[in-house]
């Protein structure tokens, strides 16, 4: 598994208003227009990348286990 980081408030804003329950995620990246988080128990890769338009997408490609 990738060791992750504590989420900030921020980070689990972020998470929340996607529905994502923020409490079972670590911060893995924190890039200006690209986010990974971790599972912290299945190790499933959630990666959240910024168009130009300025929101925030999930990406569906390769999220694997680590």
């Amino acid at each position: 598994m990738k060791h992750g980081r504590k989420l900030t408030v921020r980070l689990k804003e972020f998470l929340q208003d996607r529905d994502i329950k923020a409490n079972q995620y670590l911060q893995v990246k924190n890039m200006p227009n690209e986010l990974h988080f971790v599972h912290k128990i299945s190790g499933r890769v959630r990666i959240f990348i910024k168009r130009e338009d300025g929101n925030w997408y999930e990406s569906n490609g390769n999220c694997k286990k680590s």
